[in-house]
């Protein structure tokens, strides 16, 4: 950088600097927007934030640019006296506008990591950055606004200044303090996230280049001293200058990172929500449209208490995923001691499964479903494997899917563990809440085929049951060399059970010769003559009153 600088002027540095860096803002925000308005069809308040955060900074190079045209770069005996007391008003508001663009990108990423968790402890830690970064920024603002006596607050060459340097060095200082503490925060919720360490590498990777906002201003401290102390302001500060320009479009840049489209639809595959960006066509906006009316009829009640059900699968110090529903009821739990009792003559025990189940469930589903349509959509290769795997490992840590499973406990598995034979995937949550069923499809299968095949579902589903509270079987799959043993049977009684408990109907999309299980379990088939799926909904039986 030392080599760029030479000569007897840094304006053209300067300049080209300050402009190139300005696109590359510009540019990172409308990506991060537009990605936004697409997949929300809104904006939210980090958004409002990032565009503060451009607003700011245009007027920040604005403000350098026009320091340059009254000589900024030039050294200092070029510099007419007018132009110097020009040159000082300028910097004095490229500080005070740098420090508030700072401020509304760190807020603006801040706001988005603290949407993407549930958990009230991680919510109040990033409450605690986002006050920290408010008392810096505050700190930082006034104390550059009253560097010098007033009323000539920008004169740092002629008027009674603090010491400028020891100033300096404790902005920079603590910007780099913030930004680490923003860092820390993404790093704590990302421990929290239950998923393979893999994944929690990629999640990482959407939050450590803001690290490269710390190194910028590491390089910028190498020229405080030399710019602050010069007897040629002009020509010596430029170094800081460029490095706070650069500071800048790093903090921005970053921000925008983890909402560009591919990390927003990495996220969203694996069942992370963004508390409040929703459409409000999507379930988070109707859920709690719907809380707000509980008392209009009895179905609307029945809807807000039968969602309300634990996440079953996680501690309470992890977070798994993204559902804000208070969840309290236990009747999902209430069902599985019924068969979880092997025995000699039937070792089949029927079990909650858990994420490092997933594996296992992929190669079963491939195992199970062989149909020539499902080959064709969900063909057997190994990046379908793996886009199953981020599927089901996304889904089963969202709080209205229930995943069973049924295991042999009479064989094993490569690991020595009990032998995983069937599994069966809940979906408590009506479509209009749950939102899109798939992740986007993988290359390997056919776009159009998928949507259109899933669309004809959706609607024969919404044919038979309208907006009549149910639960749906979403997938049931048995290994064939344990089909017609009963491990279908547990799985389908389980929902059944609860749903009879809950006082909600069942649903499920059946093969024409998978029909008959369900049609044992009380489900009817509603779909048309010459259909190739079965559309059986199940009305919900009554509980005896001492079924426990």
């Amino acid at each position: 950088m030392g080599t760029r600088f030479k000569g007897d002027t840094k304006d053209p540095a300067v300049n080209v600097t300050t402009w190139v860096l300005l696109v590359i803002i510009i540019f990172s925000v409308s990506a991060r927007l537009g990605t936004k308005v697409r997949l929300f069809k809104r904006l939210s308040t980090d958004d409002l934030l990032i565009i503060a955060s451009l607003i700011v900074g245009i007027g920040q190079n604005i403000a350098v640019s026009l320091a340059v045209g009254s000589g900024y770069g030039k050294h200092s005996k070029d510099v007419s006296s007018a132009n110097m007391q020009q040159v000082m008003k300028d910097l004095f508001a490229v500080s005070l506008l740098y420090l508030l663009s700072l401020m509304f990108s760190k807020l603006s990423l801040v706001v988005f990591i603290r949407s993407l968790t549930p958990s009230a402890k991680d919510k109040w830690l990033a409450r605690g950055v986002e006050a920290i970064v408010y008392v810096w920024a505050v700190v930082a603002i006034f104390g550059t606004a009253f560097q010098c006596s007033l009323p000539r607050a920008w004169d740092f060459q002629n008027g009674q200044c603090i010491n400028l340097l020891t100033w300096r060095y404790f902005v920079a200082i603590s910007n780099i303090v913030t930004d680490l503490l923003i860092v820390a925060q993404a790093m704590i919720l990302i421990s929290s996230v239950q998923t393979t360490l893999l994944r929690r590498l990629a999640f990482a990777g959407i939050f450590l280049p803001r690290l490269l906002v710390t190194i910028a201003t590491v390089g910028e401290l190498a020229f405080i001293k030399k710019g602050t102390e010069s007897n040629d302001p002009t020509f010596q500060m430029c170094e800081i200058t460029i490095f706070e320009v650069a500071i800048q479009c790093l903090s921005i840049v970053t921000a925008c990172w983890g909402q560009l489209s591919p990390f927003l639809s990495w996220m969203r595959s694996n069942g992370l929500k963004l508390n409040g960006v929703e459409d409000p066509t999507s379930w988070s906006y109707k859920i709690r449209s719907q809380s707000q009316g509980r008392s209009k009829s009895r179905d609307r009640k029945i809807r807000s208490e039968s969602h309300e059900l634990p996440p079953l699968l996680i501690r309470r110090d992890q977070i798994l995923v993204t559902q804000d529903w208070e969840l309290d009821s236990q009747s999902s739990q209430a069902h599985i001691p019924d068969f979880n009792m092997g025995s000699a003559t039937n070792p089949l025990v029927l079990e909650l499964a858990t994420p490092e189940d997933v594996p296992a469930i992929t190669e079963l589903w491939f195992a199970a479903f062989t149909q020539p349509v499902i080959g064709k959509l969900f063909p057997n290769t190994p990046g379908m494997h793996q886009w199953h795997r981020d599927w089901h490992l996304g889904d089963i840590q969202k709080s209205h899917y229930r995943y069973l499973r049924v295991v042999d406990t009479q064989s094993r598995d490569e690991k020595g563990r009990p032998r995983l034979v069937a599994f069966a995937k809940w979906d408590l949550a009506m479509p209009n809440e749950r939102g899109r069923r798939f992740p986007h499809w993988h290359e390997d299968s056919p776009y159009q085929e998928c949507e259109d095949f899933i669309a004809e579902l959706e609607q024969a589903r919404e044919n038979v049951m309208g907006d009549e509270k149910h639960y749906y079987l979403d997938t049931l799959g048995t290994h064939p060399d344990y089909q017609r043993r009963g491990a279908g049977s547990m799985l389908v009684k389980w929902g059944c059970d609860l749903a009879d408990k809950d006082g909600v109907m069942a649903y499920v999309d059946a093969s024409k010769e998978g029909a008959f299980l369900y049609q044992k379990h009380n489900f009817v088939d509603f779909s048309p003559p010459g259909s190739e799926v079965a559309s059986m909904a199940r009305r919900h039986q009554v509980v005896p009153s001492d079924h426990t």
